[in-house]
């Protein structure tokens, strides 16, 4: 199965310009100079790229992807586009990992919402104290009572993420907890699966048919239901093609994602062959993150998320470039990205410079001139995550279709 994609030049300074068709329809936009950055050691990923051209053959199978990250990626704008350029080319198998993020405070993707008249605490793994204790959403769920219920679901527009498959993931911190969950009739979903990991347990419903809404609730044999919600991971099984999972956390850096051996714990049952890591930001504005920290922290995740996915493939990604304090271009950039390089060399994993594809150090002065990057010359617009999104996309597609154009 080899994919076709249209490429749109579009002049702008002295350089040329790559963007999907949607932004193309945009005939006003003026997008900011970036280059095609090719993937670094792409032969890793060339067992992924078997299984992607597998569907072919099998359609109803899933190829699943976790990419995990900070704020580029909990805004969903970047990702969103790199999901819907897989679905476009290789099919949709579900909505993957999803978390009532509103019922958290959080911003959360516009395909899932959450609803509640219960207030919930939640965690993060950005907060030391429940480091450990959060997984692999980066985010958790405490619930108190057991009279708490919400409603998560596919909004209008957004049919195509219905689900007939649900597995949560969660932490009873009571006797007999757990969550229980119904469709939009109040009918109680079929459990066909439970057991209890390291730390947590692991349930898993079954639908007859597809589903765009459950209702929550907790049941315990004591007085109250105390109980810590990791994630859900919603699927359809009468549907094949890419399951792109999104983990991102706001201000989130390698350690903290590198700390929760629940991360790599719970990752694991999303049966992942390719985790793609969008982290550095944050690890760049903070003066105790040297080049070795930096690098032991790196290690620890890829080593724990491997430890649990032995034949997983990885995708690392530069940050994007930044000023620290809006006055300054800020070079630790420069420096995380030269320990990522080495990184990726000695351990044989794949990179792409993202930082280096939208224009290298300065860029976000010129994309925010464009009004396409956030006046806090750190975060980007909705356009230009979506660029981003596509200039990462653009070098994958153009290796997978080089990869089966040799091979098949």
């Amino acid at each position: 199965m080899k994919v076709f994609h249209k490429i749109w030049f579009l002049g702008c300074f002295i350089c040329t310009f790559y963007s999907t068709a949607q932004l193309a329809q945009d005939s006003v936009l003026v997008l900011p100079p970036t280059q095609e950055i090719e993937i670094r050691n792409v032969k890793h990923l060339y067992p992924l790229f078997d299984s992607l051209y597998a569907l072919k053959k099998h359609p109803l199978h899933s190829v699943n992807i976790l990419h995990i990250g900070d704020s580029h990626i909990q805004g969903n704008y970047m990702t969103d586009k790199i999901r819907n350029s897989f679905y476009a080319d290789f099919g949709l198998s579900g909505k993957g990992l999803a978390f009532p993020y509103k019922l958290a405070k959080a911003n959360a993707p516009v395909e899932i919402k959450s609803v509640s008249n219960f207030r919930f605490n939640s965690w993060k793994l950005t907060q030391p104290a429940y480091m450990v204790k959060v997984g692999i959403m980066g985010f958790a769920l405490l619930n108190q009572f057991k009279y708490a219920q919400f409603k998560i679901f596919i909004p209008d527009g957004q049919q195509a993420y219905s689900f007939n498959t649900v597995k949560v993931m969660y932490t009873p911190l009571g006797k007999d907890v757990k969550p229980i969950l119904k469709d939009s009739y109040q009918k109680k979903l079929n459990k066909v699966y439970t057991h209890q990991e390291n730390g947590y347990w692991v349930d898993v419903y079954k639908s007859a048919i597809a589903l765009n809404e459950l209702n929550v609730s907790f049941s315990s044999s004591g007085k109250y239901a105390r109980c810590v919600l990791h994630a859900f991971h919603l699927s359809n099984s009468q549907q094949g093609g890419v399951c792109y999972n999104v983990a991102g956390l706001n201000s989130s850096q390698y350690r903290n994602w590198a700390t929760s051996n629940l991360v790599a714990e719970q990752s694991k049952h999303l049966h992942p062959h390719l985790i793609m890591v969008s982290l550095g930001t944050n690890d760049a504005n903070d003066a105790s993150v040297t080049d070795s920290v930096f690098l032991y922290y790196v290690d620890k995740l890829i080593s724990n998320l491997k430890s649990k996915n032995p034949k997983v493939r990885f995708i690392l990604l530069t940050p994007p470039d930044s000023y620290y304090r809006k006055m300054y271009p800020n070079a630790r950039i420069e420096s995380l990205k030269k320990v990522l390089y080495s990184y990726s060399e000695a351990k044989n994993i794949a990179l792409w410079d993202l930082h280096k594809a939208m224009g290298g150090a300065g860029a976000v002065k010129n994309w925010q001139s464009l009004n396409v990057a956030a006046t806090d010359l750190i975060h980007y617009s909705k356009t230009g995550y979506e660029l981003q999104g596509q200039l990462f996309y653009q070098a994958f597609i153009k290796h997978y279709n080089e990869y089966v154009s040799n091979k098949y």
